[in-house]
């Protein structure tokens, strides 16, 4: 019998020049000229990256859209009015996996009946344009609250992250513009970012460390359609090195640009 021949895999060489190759048609064709180079990535992997980004942006350039139902092959369902609570859930599970297998992943940051992402599901979400973009591998993310912010929950968790960050000695210059409006009112008087956080890093060292953090909100004064609110709360917790232990009512105000929440003013105990 006679031997059959293989296709041998390219050599290392070889497949260094097709990379180096399609490295210069992204910057030519694309205008990309910021790719990482590097000794440590092996040519296979930088193979498959690279004609990933180069259909990728292939694609998109060619600007194609499609309606997201049509995009998976519309499934069929029904309308919310017609399941009970118990149908919901499971046509929920159903469609969520039916939207994995087209590469389609919706995310939910704060909880929700799913009868809410049910209705928002096939009444909005399936009536979506998107770009008509197929790569192996790549999944599309979306996110419930891009659609419909919730306000009230980011200014919650807002409020709750930065005293975590004060108390628990994670804060840096990083969470000045992360966190703080340009000016925050601390102690009847306006701070600049620079300013408090210079304020906050020497309260760490002299807090040291920080035990039985107990955090409570008790209100949330957000009105729909506003860009300010306030959260207030009671706090609770042990300076180690103070052998002292705070509580009493915080307060953090909060305004809301480019949807995203800033604290403006910060009341809390010890603080």
């Amino acid at each position: 019998m006679a031997n059959k021949k293989h296709k041998n895999p390219p050599l290392k060489e070889d497949l260094k020049f097709e990379n180096d190759l399609m490295e210069l048609r992204l910057q030519v064709e694309l205008g990309m000229t910021h790719l990482h180079k590097g000794d440590d990535i092996p040519e296979e992997v930088r193979s498959e990256f690279l004609n990933n980004v180069y259909e990728f942006e292939k694609q998109y350039a060619e600007n194609r859209q499609v309606l997201l139902y049509d995009y998976i092959k519309r499934p069929p369902f029904r309308k919310a009015e017609e399941l009970s609570p118990v149908e919901i859930t499971a046509e929920l599970q159903r469609l969520r996996e039916h939207l994995r297998k087209h590469r389609i992943e919706l995310g939910v940051i704060y909880k929700y009946s799913d009868e809410v992402i049910y209705k928002f599901m096939t009444e909005e979400f399936f009536m979506k344009s998107m770009n008509d973009i197929s790569i192996m591998g790549m999944t599309s993310h979306f996110i419930y609250e891009d659609y419909h912010p919730n306000f009230k929950e980011d200014m919650d968790r807002r409020a709750c992250e930065f005293i975590e960050a004060l108390l628990k000695n994670t804060w840096d210059d990083f969470f000045s513009d992360f966190y703080l409006k340009k000016e925050t009112e601390w102690k009847g008087k306006k701070y600049n970012r620079k300013e408090l956080s210079g304020i906050i890093q020497a309260f760490q060292e002299s807090m040291f460390k920080i035990r039985r953090l107990k955090i409570k909100i008790t209100n949330s004064s957000y009105i729909s359609g506003s860009t300010t609110g306030c959260v207030t709360g009671l706090l609770s917790y042990e300076s180690r090195k103070q052998n002292k232990s705070f509580d009493g009512e915080f307060e953090i105000c909060l305004a809301l640009s480019y949807n995203c929440w800033g604290i403006s003013q910060v009341s809390i105990p010890g603080f």
